[in-house]
């Protein structure tokens, strides 16, 4: 398989999977807080971001860290290196916060997903 093609593969792969973080489930506990994933997996040769939500009490809108990612938990740049695609992640985290407008709301936003210097995603919310 060409470098090319393994890119592009690689590109509809994480485009994919940011798809799938936009349609986070509802949550009923008394409070939330909307978080994020990563893993970078040279083996199988993907590297995804996942919506998380962590909750009061374990609900139907409970979404735990699956196993093999770990979770972001401070604003951050993620790279990873697969095969010929070098892919950087700028992620900020915006916490829940007990006074001001929309406080009690958190969430996680891609500033920037990018493969070779390329940008392939900006500005996609996960809240």
């Amino acid at each position: 398989m060409s470098p090319i093609k393994k890119d592009s593969t690689v590109a509809i792969k994480i485009t994919t999977l940011v798809a799938a973080l936009l349609f986070c489930c509802q949550s009923y506990a008394d409070w939330t807080n909307p978080g994020v994933a990563y893993k970078c997996d040279q083996i199988s040769g993907t590297f995804s971001l996942v919506a998380t939500m962590a909750t009061s009490t374990p609900d139907v809108g409970t979404v735990d860290v699956p196993d093999g990612y770990q979770p972001i938990s401070d604003s951050s740049t993620l790279k990873c290196s697969l095969n010929t695609a070098q892919i950087e992640a700028q992620i900020s985290i915006l916490e829940i916060r007990d006074k001001g407008m929309c406080g009690a709301v958190g969430g996680a936003v891609v500033d920037r997903l990018s493969i070779n210097d390329h940008p392939v995603l900006e500005d996609i919310s996960f809240n």
